[in-house]
């Protein structure tokens, strides 16, 4: 995860062993997770500023089984989360992100697969975001999202899904 330091002004991209320490650091009371609150002290003692909403951010991304902590297994996902919260992606893990939400395994995206994902990240109104997400994306106009679409998609989603499509 690319840490903003505000005092060396870098990125420091932390290893998801370097974030497990942090698990096993910041763990309180031993359960093998963390909350909310310990992930504020870690993003604190990094020296970060905005911990509080960091691990807001960190526990909406992260927390694949929604219950408020963030486990070793769900490391990975944090690993993920760039500094301005946004979830960062490959263009071809965006695909297969996508690849979740297609309901009925056609391999296009419908709205209501859409606003499926749209859900799934945590955004607000699923069902305007995805009627746009078809209308800008779907260059062919038959009302799905195909393979050759999903740069379109993508586009649509780094505006408004919180993702941030990068080049690795």
């Amino acid at each position: 995860m690319p840490i903003w330091n505000p005092i060396k002004s870098v990125n420091v991209p932390l290893t998801e062993e370097q974030l497990k320490g942090l698990v096993k650091r910041y763990d309180k009371n031993g359960d093998g997770k963390l909350s909310r609150k310990e992930l504020r002290e870690a993003f604190r003692s990094l020296g970060l500023n905005f911990s509080g909403w960091r691990a807001w951010r960190a526990l909406r991304h992260a927390d694949k089984n929604g219950d408020g902590y963030i486990s070793e297994e769900e490391m990975e996902e944090l690993v993920n989360v760039s500094t301005d919260g946004k979830r960062e992606m490959t263009i071809d893990e965006f695909k297969k992100w996508l690849k979740k939400f297609d309901i009925n395994g056609d391999g296009q995206i419908s709205e209501e697969d859409l606003r499926e994902a749209v859900r799934a990240s945590g955004g607000w109104f699923p069902g305007r975001k995805s009627k746009v997400g078809i209308r800008l994306a779907d260059a062919n106009g038959n009302g799905f999202i195909e393979e050759s679409e999903i740069r379109n998609l993508a586009e649509f989603a780094q505006k408004y899904l919180g993702v941030k499509i990068v080049a690795y």
